[in-house]
């Protein structure tokens, strides 16, 4: 699979195929799946967009918001580069949820600032104005809805809907500025719900224009065909580049200072981290918790480091043992390397000659074509049979300050 466009959870099957018939419509190689799949699940190489159909509807709030994390992880696992919740394009829902919960759960997991409530599905007479959700221009409210057995709704405002069941506050975003081609929709500290105007097909395609970029977004499947159209054509999709440093060397810990000096994304390992107080090893959670950084990022390159002075290696290596801290680091970097390379990242670049074994071994690349190199005796390695990916592997001492910058500028070229 090269890699995975766009992942959806849906909160019942009828919804499921409903999203997915939408998302083909945008020319996405689609997949749907009943029920959570197991994590060795495998998909066909040409899938570019996944559905996963959950009973979560109407069940009860933390049994749904278990099943809807575990979905997000596991299209994060696979790759996806935005996750769409969809539920039912007339909010089915009670003040307990389960719509809010399930959103907020993603939100706070991932660490999202801003997603959009897009329930309207216009070419079936659900639309949205001024924040109120209408049936074939009736207010949801005055509708047959409002006698549903499970899910009454009492009301159309989906602000007011929200309130009971969500943790954070909601704008709204009119039809005249949806039209204004440089809007920029308000930022606050907190996370926010937009919520905007759903009329017509215009305004589909000026949410999708506004929107598309989120990793996150919620709504009816009304709204799919468009944003996954610039999915499609490529409009969200960069090349990235995973940067790892396991080497101490002066050299390497100059060329992370310089990284970071210049704005660059970094993640430190601290090696004790991997150990409880008895000893033990807690590599699993420290991965968990690099990983949701990682995908949450949205920088272009990001900097995993294990490298420190050396008597802070000394001081970790002594308590724990030199082949044994040694031997976690390696595996961490190689898992982190192996698992972004599956999310369709095609560049790189290790510092360490160890770590770059390790990270080469995990990866099965034996031989390479040689490219340009990046610095004397370090140059792009082209591996013969993954034609996309791009690796880096250098010594601690190779390179000048401005190593890892010149890597991801070369390697763009490339």
């Amino acid at each position: 699979m090269d890699k995975l466009k766009f992942g959806c959870i849906a909160d019942d099957f009828t919804g499921a195929s409903d999203a997915a018939s939408f998302i083909k419509k945008a020319g996405l190689n689609t997949v749907l799946i009943n029920n959570l799949p197991p994590k060795d699940f495998q998909l066909p190489d040409d899938t570019e967009a996944v559905v996963i159909a959950l009973k979560i509807r109407t069940a009860p709030v933390v049994e749904a918001v278990d099943c809807a994390l575990k979905a997000a992880e596991w299209l994060n696992f696979n790759g996806a580069e935005h996750i769409y919740y969809k539920y039912c394009s007339t909010f089915d829902s009670t003040d307990k949820g389960n719509i809010g919960p399930v959103i907020d759960a993603i939100i706070d997991k991932y660490g999202i600032q801003e997603t959009i409530l897009c329930p309207g599905l216009p070419v079936n007479g659900r639309t949205v104005k001024n924040g109120h959700l209408y049936v074939n221009g009736v207010p949801l409210n005055e509708t047959h809805m409002r006698f549903h057995p499970l899910t009454p709704m009492k009301s159309s405002f989906l602000p007011k809907l929200m309130e009971k069941q969500g943790k954070y506050s909601c704008v709204l975003i009119r039809r005249d500025e949806l039209n204004q081609e440089n809007f920029e929709p308000v930022k606050r500290q907190q996370p926010i719900y937009y919520v905007p105007d759903y009329v017509d097909e215009q305004d589909g395609e000026n949410i999708a224009r506004l929107f598309h970029s989120l990793r996150f977004l919620t709504g009816g499947s009304g709204i799919l065909t468009y944003l996954c159209r610039y999915y499609q054509q490529g409009g969200s999709y960069r090349s990235r580049t995973l940067l790892l440093a396991g080497s101490c060397s002066e050299a390497t810990l100059n060329q992370i200072r310089r990284f970071q000096d210049r704005g660059g994304f970094s993640i430190q390992i601290n090696p004790q981290t991997l150990f409880d107080e008895e000893g033990a090893t807690q590599i699993e959670n420290v991965y968990k918790s690099i990983w949701n950084r990682i995908i949450t990022c949205q920088q272009d390159a990001v900097l995993i480091y294990s490298s420190a002075n050396k008597e802070k290696v000394r001081e970790t290596q002594e308590k724990y043992g030199k082949e044994r801290v040694s031997a976690y680091l390696e595996q961490l970097m190689a898992e982190l390397a192996t698992n972004v390379v599956k999310m369709g990242w095609e560049k790189v670049v290790v510092a360490g000659g160890e770590t770059s074994g390790a990270v080469t071994e995990a990866l099965h690349v034996n031989a390479f074509s040689i490219g340009r190199s990046i610095a004397p005796g370090v140059p792009i390695l082209k591996p013969i049979d993954q034609s996309k990916l791009r690796l880096v592997l250098k010594s601690g001492n190779f390179g000048d300050e401005d190593f890892f910058l010149k890597a991801i500028q070369l390697l763009q070229e490339e």
